[in-house]
């Protein structure tokens, strides 16, 4: 565990294998291996960086774990927040995910006008940014999804309980199941029919997520009944 700032940050070694799993192909050597394990470590730790430092704006101490599905930004002390500073921390993880991109496609517009054609070095060079501005930008556009876990679910489920006084945990619940049961069929049917082995993740990633949040509201739904039996 180390510190950035005042920000605790711990990295599970699952974090390291499922970025190397991730990354690795038959075409890639390792040098450019290890360097998408450093940039997924870099822009995913700026992702939760985002949440963390939003939350600090809003009187909570964050503490940053970057794991096998990414990272989770968690709060050793809980403080009542209004719904718009709670979708705002959900959203300053992809926002500072959208702002690194940007610097760094704005940065390299300014010093390299174009990567095309370069071998050596210069190959490496255009290696880098392209998998900077693919993770910064395309993950955090995934992110903003409206399904949980990922933090447009999160904004889903905030904005439904302030629609529904406090009722919208089915319904984001309902929602990303639907949604994520959508994506695992067509990404699987894309793998199985159209051989795209790049969409093999993606379903593995939403049958996950169908799985969890399916757990959840079979949960919530016992827990409903059980308090409705009691009354």
């Amino acid at each position: 565990m180390f510190r950035i700032g005042k920000i605790p940050v711990e990295i599970s070694p699952s974090f390291f294998v499922v970025a190397a799993l991730l990354g690795y192909s038959p075409h890639e050597d390792l040098v450019e291996l290890g360097l998408w394990i450093l940039i997924v470590l870099g822009s995913v730790t700026a992702h939760e960086l985002g949440h963390a430092l939003a939350g600090r704006t809003f009187g909570l101490e964050p503490r940053i774990v970057l794991h096998g599905a990414g990272g989770t930004t968690s709060w050793t002390t809980q403080r009542s927040l209004s719904t718009s500073r709670r979708v705002a921390i959900s959203l300053a993880g992809p926002c500072a995910g959208f702002v690194v991109g940007f610097v760094v496609w704005a940065v390299n517009a300014l010093a390299h006008p174009t990567t095309n054609g370069m071998s050596g070095a210069s190959a490496l060079y255009a290696f880098v940014l392209r998998n900077i501005l693919f993770v910064n930008f395309g993950w955090g556009v995934l992110n903003l999804l409206p399904m949980l876990p990922l933090d447009g679910g999160n904004v889903m489920a905030r904005l439904l309980d302030a629609a529904t006084g406090g009722r919208g945990h089915r319904p984001a619940l309902v929602v990303s199941i639907v949604l994520a049961a959508a994506i695992a069929l067509a990404a699987g049917l894309s793998v199985l029919f159209l051989g795209a082995r790049s969409w093999l993740w993606p379903t593995l990633l939403a049958l996950s997520f169908l799985a969890s949040n399916w757990q959840e509201l079979k949960r919530f739904n016992a827990l409903q009944r059980g308090a409705g039996s009691t009354q």
